[in-house]
């Protein structure tokens, strides 16, 4: 472009009897050539050091992030010829104040702790290497002649931030924080792995002695974990490790959020079951029904070859399917005699009640349309809308032949309960009516009658 704007410069000098001499041309198109390339070569190191801020920098306080921090830490430990001290200043109301203020309370407080440390620490220290270490830590590596004045450095910054108060949108925030201080003494080569290990061990020392506010330790030798240590000639090479540890950490992180939402589904489910059996306690005929439907259901899934998931699924609704009778009367549930239609208009109810108590619970949502419709008939006779053939959910339709045979083996207070083989009989007449003579079939397999 600008070549292009020379040569219609020069063209149209030219046209007005303008002369130029061989040199301001070849200065011209030289210019032409050094200013586009120049622009780009700073342009290219003002974006490489901004990507480097923003790979060795924590956004929030500006401190180094923790992985580029053990990194720096990997090059200063190693020097054995100067004395060294690791400064810890640990939040030690932090689940308190992670419950008292907002997000972004809580980030203008930690950022306020971090510029308060920094300060106060470059106050003294010519060189400084800092960190944001984790959520509730900022850590700082200093080069220090010895203990004593490394304690006695530490101990009045700690005090010093215990005694502030800070004003968070006219709130006044009361933070408590712990110190660690780890030293190196001269005449000794350490590493990260060194730092970490002690640094575990001192929070644990904490841990266990809540009403310490201060500890102090030589750094070991032993080492946490065998943590490798890359050759970092360039940025370029930090921001490969960087976001291969990022990887890590995020899928990490995946792994156990996965791993919480089980272990909360089995909590919920469990408390679920809980109040089943407690229902079926009550009464000597369904006494273990909806365990006893669940193998039946479970069995069938497998004899009808449907996906593990999908089968799990049924055997789980078999479970809670009766949920919803816990909002009717004992009467109605434990009558001895037959029901008269108003008392059945009321059982029937039930399916609905469960899907409700069952709703607020996402992790029971796949579970719902089966159980709900498990009262349906295959010939549009059933309840609670009158769904046939396949409008009916599958696990419904599963869950119906199950949840009848058990009713018909387990007898109720009105009916003497039958053998297998009569139970089957008894479905038998019912299939195309009632049930789905394809899982009326597979029951029979699965009885092995």
């Amino acid at each position: 472009i600008i070549l292009s704007i020379i040569f219609v410069s020069c063209v149209y000098m030219r046209s007005k009897d303008i002369v130029f001499g061989y040199f301001s041309i070849l200065f011209l198109c030289g210019s032409s050539y050094i200013i586009p390339n120049v622009y780009k070569y700073v342009y290219l190191i003002y974006m490489r050091n901004k990507l480097k801020d923003l790979a060795i920098k924590d956004s929030l306080t500006g401190l180094y992030t923790r992985r580029y921090f053990l990194l720096k830490v990997d090059e200063e430990l190693k020097d054995s010829s100067a004395s060294m001290s690791f400064f810890g200043f640990l939040i030690s109301n932090y689940q308190r104040l992670i419950i008292d203020l907002s997000d972004e309370e809580l980030k203008i407080l930690i950022k306020s702790i971090s510029e308060y440390v920094e300060a106060g620490l470059k106050k003294i220290f010519k060189d400084v290497i800092l960190s944001h270490l984790s959520q509730d830590m900022i850590g700082a590596l200093v080069r220090i002649k010895n203990k004593s004045d490394a304690e006695n450095c530490f101990k009045t910054l700690l005090d010093g931030l215990n005694k502030a108060e800070l004003k968070i949108k006219d709130k006044k925030v009361k933070f408590s924080l712990k110190g660690i201080l780890l030293y190196k003494p001269k005449g000794k080569k350490m590493s990260s792995g060194n730092l970490i290990y002690n640094l575990e061990f001192s929070l644990n020392c904490l841990k266990e002695k809540p009403e310490d506010k201060f500890f102090m330790a030589d750094l070991k030798d032993e080492m946490w974990g065998s943590r490798p240590e890359p050759a970092i000639e360039d940025i370029l090479d930090f921001l490969a490790i960087d976001l291969q540890g990022r990887d890590k950490d995020l899928e990490k992180t995946l792994t156990q959020l996965i791993d919480s939402k089980k272990e909360a589904e089995k909590a919920y489910f469990g408390v679920i079951l809980s109040l089943v059996k407690a229902l079926e306690q009550k009464d000597t005929f369904t006494q273990g029904h909806s365990e006893r439907v669940a193998r039946y259901v479970k069995d069938m899934a497998l004899e009808l070859g449907l996906s593990g998931e999908e089968g799990e699924s049924i055997r789980k609704a078999a479970l809670l399917h009766d949920i919803g009778k816990i909002g009717l009367s004992d009467y109605l549930l434990h009558k001895k005699d037959r029901l008269s239609d108003d008392e059945f208009t009321l059982i029937k109810k039930h399916a609905l009640i469960s899907v409700e108590i069952l709703k607020p619970i996402k992790a029971f949502s796949e579970l719902l349309p089966i159980i709900l419709h498990h009262h349906e008939s295959f010939d549009g006779t059933g309840y609670p809308y009158g769904l046939s053939g396949d409008m009916i959910p599958r696990g419904a339709q599963i869950l119906a032949v199950a949840d009848s045979f058990d009713a018909i083996t387990s007898g109720r207070g009105y009916k003497k309960g039958k053998n297998a083989r009569e139970a089957i009989e008894e479905l038998e007449k019912c299939k195309g009516a009632q049930f789905n003579p394809i899982y009326v079939d597979a029951l029979r397999r699965v009885i092995k009658i």
